[in-house]
């Protein structure tokens, strides 16, 4: 029997833990933290860990947030999405216990878990968040590596297995939140004959550090580009390369120094691949270097990173509109990528604040790099210029209190 006291309790699912620094789990951790200082429902965050993992989650910021951590399988690829039978007990209780609204964030096994356990009542008040597109490519994955290039060709199939699991269970067709547009678009294309009970385009959000210092200076030479985000293939880090060899080639002859400041865990084959293509790119290179900082630790060293740089650079062709376009403009960055997806949507917000190639190929290197170039001999007044307009455009469409508000009121209005 469902307990009768739990009437106001929220629900959430995602795909990894909220103590990881990923872009959507910052934007699940702003959305629980809102929910449960609203003070009138409790909100328990349910989640994937790895088997040889241990349960330590961050210290709950409200009492009314619950952490609930659920083994899986094993701690190697597609195990590590798989709860194991205690697990699946949990979600179990936990759905039986559950009379109030479910969110399940990128539909993977624990969402599909949770789905399989729902009464009809309950699928009519779940919403599931669609943060990535589902209609990947080949083209779309960076090919510079080409073993993890080919790793990723064998895993292609997969991606066509879950889709066809999400719609057998009937999930594309609940009610959805899209955070792009692109993504709408995206899941149209998959799922042609699934439609959402009711949908929504809301875009992610993180909590801002607006107001911090800004430690950039406007008036050198010198400038840096800032990456942050998983380095893989799939995530096209290596298309930092192209830019660079690009941009080197274009600033000789100039007293110009552009560094490329890269922010992501390098602890796997590519993020090492990398490494060693940056490390041979830095003796050849007369005007660029690379600058690999490893994983995020904490918030404060993201900070620091943003209020550091000059301009964003996004190389991915995969995002939806991503976390951190809007976090590195409300630090006051302006905002450069590839018109594909959810970067061409969010990009092309920011106007003279955002930069735009069409491919990723030598034409779209060569228009990104002279845009740098032109960046780094602009005066001082339209470098700062540029960084203001970035951060008024976020704090006036991107408000975290705003945009929290709107996603709970979708979610708890049925």
């Amino acid at each position: 029997m469902l307990k009768e006291e739990a009437k106001n309790s929220l629900l959430l699912t995602s795909e990894y833990a909220p103590n990881t620094t990923g872009g959507i789990q910052r934007t699940v951790a702003s959305f629980a933290e809102f929910a449960a200082s609203q003070g009138n429902q409790e909100v328990i965050w349910a989640y994937p860990i790895k088997r040889r993992k241990s349960l330590v989650h961050p210290p709950s910021p409200y009492p009314s947030l619950a952490y609930e951590p659920l083994h899986t399988i094993a701690s190697i690829p597609i195990l590590e999405k798989l709860p194991t039978p205690a697990s699946k007990r949990k979600l179990s209780s936990l759905v039986q216990q559950s009379m109030g609204n479910i969110v399940i964030y990128s539909p993977d096994m624990i969402g599909m878990s949770v789905y399989d356990r729902l009464i009809p009542k309950q699928k009519r008040k779940t919403t599931v968040v669609w943060n990535c597109p589902l209609d990947i490519g080949l083209s779309d994955v960076d090919s510079a590596s080409l073993v993890d290039y080919y790793i990723y060709l064998l895993s292609h199939p997969l991606y066509h297995l879950r889709n066809m699991m999400l719609s057998q269970r009937g999930i594309t067709n609940t009610s959805a939140i899209f955070n792009s547009y692109s993504i709408k678009s995206s899941f149209d294309n998959v799922f042609p004959k699934d439609t959402p009970a009711e949908w929504i385009v809301i875009p992610p959000v993180g909590e801002f550090c607006h107001k911090c210092p800004q430690q950039r200076k406007t008036d050198t030479n010198e400038y840096t580009i800032l990456s942050v985000g998983r380095i893989t293939a799939k995530k096209g880090t290596g298309r930092l390369l192209e830019l660079a060899v690009m941009l080197d080639r274009i600033l000789k002859g100039s007293d110009s120094l552009a560094k490329f400041v890269v922010v992501g865990d390098l602890n796997n084959p590519y993020g090492q691949w990398f490494s060693q293509q940056t490390e041979e790119l830095n003796k050849s290179f007369s005007h660029c270097q690379f600058d690999l900082r490893g994983c995020i630790p904490d918030g404060d060293f993201l900070c620091k990173a943003y209020t550091n740089a000059d301009l964003f650079f996004q190389p991915s062709t995969i995002e939806g509109l991503s976390l951190v376009f809007t976090e590195a403009a409300s630090h006051g960055l302006p905002l450069m990528g590839f018109n594909s997806r959810g970067s061409g949507e969010a990009i092309s917000q920011f106007g003279e604040a955002g930069f735009l190639a069409q491919e990723p190929n030598e034409i779209g290197y060569y228009q990104l790099a002279q845009k740098i170039k032109d960046l780094i001999s602009a005066p001082s007044r339209y470098r700062q210029y540029l960084s203001e307009l970035a951060q008024t455009i976020t704090l006036d469409k991107f408000s975290p209190a705003k945009i929290n508000a709107q996603f709970l009121d979708f979610v708890t209005r049925r």
